[in-house]
């Protein structure tokens, strides 16, 4: 006996198909679950992720005539320090990963990335290897906490701890290496005492390496102490 249209185990299947991809919908649009994208896709969704939901803003300020300074902070950041956001950021992207199969909370707190995961958060992943993921803010652009820039106070911080600890290594260093190691300390520190110079350096930096053109940096220790003007290009 023939079945109509719509009826019997064909419809059946058709329509849980059909109820399925509505469900499916649904939480693609409200945010819950992503459709399917490619690499690119994926590490742009994680980074607009991190924009909207923390409310990323780029400011300048200053008295009017005189030169704009500039910094980053979460304005839908409540109740915490809107300038420090990196725990935010990491976890917005991470929660991005699980909406698009790319990764998987692991209880408490944790997350185990899949390698286009990783790659679509750091930038890169290296198969068989232990994989070292790139600082957020670092201007990689293929990653999307890497394309996020971190804030003047988060830069300042960074410095500070860096100088600290490169210093009381340089102590246990011998020559040359011990040497070249209390340089960039104090170039650290130097830069956590002018954290408004250095995050000028940071965006310019920052955006060049965004957009895959070169970078010449004008700072450095015998420059900022005004011994010496020698300009180091990076990203070439």
């Amino acid at each position: 006996m023939a079945h109509k249209p719509g009826h019997g185990r064909s419809g059946a299947l058709t329509k849980s198909f059909r109820s399925s991809v509505k469900k499916q919908r649904a939480k693609i649009a409200s945010g819950k679950a992503y459709a399917s994208r490619s690499q690119k896709d994926i590490t742009t969704g994680a980074r607009r992720a991190v924009t909207k939901k923390l409310g990323l803003v780029g400011v300048s300020y200053g008295a009017a005539g005189q030169k704009f300074a500039t910094d980053t902070f979460a304005s839908k950041l409540k109740g915490k320090d809107q300038k420090f956001y990196g725990h935010e950021a990491s976890k917005t992207i991470n929660e991005y990963l699980v909406g698009v199969g790319q990764a998987k909370r692991t209880g408490g707190g944790g997350y185990l990335l899949s390698s286009s995961g990783w790659k679509a958060k750091y930038g890169s992943y290296t198969p068989g290897q232990i994989q070292t993921p790139e600082a957020m803010g670092s201007g990689n652009p293929r990653g999307a906490l890497t394309s996020t820039p971190i804030s003047k106070k988060m830069l300042q911080s960074q410095n500070k701890f860096l100088g600290i600890t490169t210093a009381l290594l340089s102590l246990g260093v011998p020559g040359v290496g011990g040497t070249a190691m209390r340089g960039m300390a104090a170039q650290n520190l130097v830069d956590a005492a002018q954290p408004q110079k250095a995050y000028d350096q940071y965006e310019k930096k920052f955006s060049a390496k965004q957009t895959g053109k070169p970078f010449t940096s004008t700072r450095n220790i015998m420059g900022v102490l005004g011994l010496q003007h020698q300009k180091k290009t990076l990203g070439q």
